[in-house]
């Protein structure tokens, strides 16, 4: 069955990405300026948000000083190699565009280290912001310390 709003915003991706590639190159490269940079600007404004939140340091807290036992648990470590490669598999998309777009007298190496390096901080950042709102709402619900499972 299909539902009407899902099949229209679907719609309407189509039609945003055939216009962003008709006129090849030059129009992708303008709306890769967009689908950076915003995603960027929404997470900047989410964090300052979450600063001004209470418990934000809490949160925070619960990221940089973690709980060592979960170290030998082999799930958590079957979770972070999952996140690691669907992570590093979204840079995959940007080298290959960049190997099709780029002039012949650019470093493909060092932006293929770039990539990943930016993805990984990227990641951090990330974390950085969700952990501000996790130290909130444990704060809200009196969960201390944070725990991140009861949140």
């Amino acid at each position: 069955m299909m539902v009407g709003p899902l099949v229209g915003c679907m719609f309407l991706s189509y039609v945003f990405t055939y216009f962003s590639v008709w006129k090849g190159l030059k129009s992708t490269g303008k709306m890769v300026y967009v689908t950076c940079l915003l995603p960027y600007l929404i997470l900047t404004i989410l964090f300052i948000k979450g600063l001004t939140l209470d418990g934000c340091g809490k949160g925070l807290e619960a990221l940089f000083n973690p709980d060592w036992k979960y170290l030998g648990d082999i799930s958590v470590w079957k979770s972070a190699a999952s996140q690691i490669l669907f992570s590093s598999g979204v840079s995959y998309g940007p080298l290959m565009y960049y190997g099709t777009g780029r002039e012949k007298n650019h470093k493909l190496l060092t932006i293929s280290y770039m990539i990943p390096a930016i993805n990984s901080l990227t990641s951090f950042y990330s974390a950085l912001t969700i952990f501000v709102f996790l130290g909130h709402v444990s704060s809200a619900r009196c969960v201390y310390p944070v725990d991140v499972k009861s949140v």
